[in-house]
């Protein structure tokens, strides 16, 4: 285990990461295969995991490692546009945490389309963790607001985003023989962009008025789904990585169909 967070600082380190996010290659896998098998609904579930806390460096900073999620029912009344969590789903991944088995968790939704994240979905993260007060041990709360949401878009390019209301901080996509580092960049770098999300928080969210504010000091990384999968398949033996791509996306089309059947 020590080994493993040893080379998640190395690489935080080299990329002067304050917050580095490692997500491993089959969470993504299943979540890129459910945005693309469903394209009349918005899919979604927890990422889980755990993290370390480097306080005594010269500057502080975070590693959180998500390596396993649980997927949640849609309860939002258009699924079709929007994912909305079910409350008893974070009771569970609260037990879970107290029992010991995580200590990080965060969301990450799907957009059947290739739009990025909805302002909306900002104002998800925005709230998270006043919705998570109650129910969830204040040791995975703690560094909450250093740790994004995701959105895995399924249309004809696709896409990972991940979105959070803090300055610099990397994403980092691996598995054991490949990965791809993605840094994040301000919304405000992106005046277009900057200018829709700030006239959408007052429309959508008139009465939030620090919302307004906020809206526009979020970051984001953007990662496209086919360059992940090149990064990997080059990872290792071509043949190889190949098939197992090939079985692995197999056994997630066959457990698609059965939680789709369930919905």
């Amino acid at each position: 285990m020590a080994e493993k967070w040893d080379v998640f600082r190395r690489i935080g380190e080299r990329h002067k990461a304050d917050v580095l996010i490692v997500i491993d290659r089959d969470i993504v896998d299943y979540f890129t295969d459910i945005a693309r098998a469903t394209d009349d609904r918005e899919m979604g579930g927890f990422l889980l995991g755990d993290y370390v806390y480097y306080s005594g460096s010269p500057k502080p900073w975070l590693i959180a490692h998500f390596h396993d999620y649980v997927q949640v029912p849609n309860v939002s009344e258009k699924p079709e546009t929007t994912f909305a969590f079910p409350e008893e789903s974070l009771r569970e991944v609260g037990d879970m945490i107290s029992a010991g088995r995580y200590s990080a968790f965060t969301l990450l939704h799907t957009h059947p389309s290739d739009s990025f994240f909805s302002v909306e979905d900002l104002h998800v993260h925005y709230r998270f963790r006043l919705l998570i007060s109650d129910v969830v041990p204040e040791e995975a709360r703690r560094f909450q607001h250093f740790i994004p949401h995701f959105t895995i878009t399924g249309g004809e390019v696709g896409y990972a985003v991940s979105y959070m209301d803090y300055l610099h901080w990397v994403c980092y996509y691996y598995d054991e023989s490949a990965y791809l580092v993605v840094s994040s960049k301000s919304v405000d770098s992106n005046p277009e962009l900057r200018r829709h999300l700030f006239w959408m928080a007052r429309v959508k969210f008139p009465d939030d008025f620090e919302f307004h504010l906020g809206v526009t000091d979020y970051h984001y990384t953007v990662a496209k789904i086919s360059d992940l999968e090149e990064i990997f398949i080059r990872g290792g033996k071509t043949e190889d990585v190949e098939r197992i791509i090939e079985e692995m996306k197999e056994r997630m089309r066959r457990e698609i169909e059965r939680r789709l059947r369930q919905l």
